[in-house]
């Protein structure tokens, strides 16, 4: 059972300031492209017109290695078990996840974290109390925290089931 988390809401790039996630750790994928990225290559969109988009990624290096126009709804995928995705776009410490990444562009961009629930719970527990709580107190957040999030997840309904916020409940990813 997934969990689908909106990380990111209506942000809106520039040729200046591009949407800009980076795969971590490990290799990562973007359906509909045959390539397996390395560990921090980065993928870039920019808007090129009402409502096309430019997608691109590069290589530490810099050196492209795919691009793509017209992009409006697409999946970014960790290739491991050890990659890790990261919204360098996101202004938060908290700007990295398990899980895929599915990003909509319309005029605007917005990023939805879709993780098992329970890794899901993994970003969750920590954020809504100190580890340091006794061990019955943390199973408690935990029962409440899964009950919470199956409770709210709708597949055939809507693009997110729950918010990384204080509206759902506070998510922080990795």
């Amino acid at each position: 059972m997934a969990v689908r988390v909106r990380v990111l809401y209506r942000f809106t790039p520039s040729a200046s300031r591009p949407f800009i996630l980076y795969g971590r750790l490990g290799p990562w994928t973007v359906d509909g492209i045959d390539a397996v990225f390395p560990p921090d290559a980065a993928l870039r969109l920019i808007r090129t017109g009402s409502p096309a988009w430019q997608l691109t990624v590069t290589a530490p290096d810099g050196t492209l290695l795919a691009a793509r126009s017209g992009v409006s709804d697409l999946r970014v995928r960790p290739a491991s078990e050890l990659s890790r995705l990261q919204l360098w776009s996101k202004p938060s410490y908290y700007d990295t996840y398990r899980g895929s990444l599915r990003i909509l562009a319309s005029s605007t961009v917005t990023v939805i974290n879709e993780v098992p629930l329970d890794q899901y719970l993994l970003g969750v527990v920590p954020a809504e109390m100190p580890p340091t709580w006794p061990a019955e107190a943390l199973r408690a957040q935990a029962i409440a925290a899964r009950s919470y999030a199956v409770n709210r997840i709708r597949p055939t309904v809507g693009t997110w089931d729950v918010t990384d916020d204080t509206t759902s409940q506070v998510y922080r990813g990795v």
